[in-house]
């Protein structure tokens, strides 16, 4: 997420000087619910967001950043959850085992580690051949007009 202040509408990027003041305040959760198309089954999932504003500023002219939380331990702040409305999506995690297209028959599983590993050593193998060369033509001498032609 992106560090901005919102003031009636209008939103500006923090300074560098702006974004160090920050302190952490609070954390946010995004609650999703994702409703399959195909077989109408539910999936939610969150995202948890920390809140870090800006110590001396308003809360109308504040800065409020949210980043997200890179641990697994939360310090002793408030956590405020916001519901989002439920989304459409054409298929789910339980039905795509199980989808058939008219050009592909069966749908594609996770390769395996190993699968992986054999697949970065290719590349890593091709990147390290020289690349080939192709030879150009060259374009036709430019004729210069002598003195006499001019």
């Amino acid at each position: 997420m992106t560090q901005t202040t919102a003031f009636s509408g209008y939103t500006r990027r923090a300074t560098e000087t702006e974004s160090k003041e920050l302190i952490h305040d609070s954390y946010v959760m995004y609650i999703h619910t994702n409703i399959c198309s195909r077989c109408g089954c539910g999936e939610r999932y969150h995202e948890l967001f920390e809140v870090w504003v800006h110590p001396v500023k308003t809360r109308t002219t504040g800065l409020r950043q949210q980043r997200r939380l890179m641990t697994t331990q939360l310090q002793d702040k408030h956590i405020s959850y916001i519901e989002l409305p439920d989304q459409s999506v054409p298929i789910c995690s339980d039905c795509v085992s199980t989808y058939k297209s008219s050009t592909d028959k069966t749908p594609t599983a996770e390769p395996s580690l190993s699968a992986w590993a054999d697949t970065l050593k290719r590349k890593a193998a091709d990147a390290a051949k020289p690349a080939e060369k192709i030879a150009r033509t060259s374009a036709p001498a430019k004729r210069i007009p002598t003195l006499d032609e001019l």
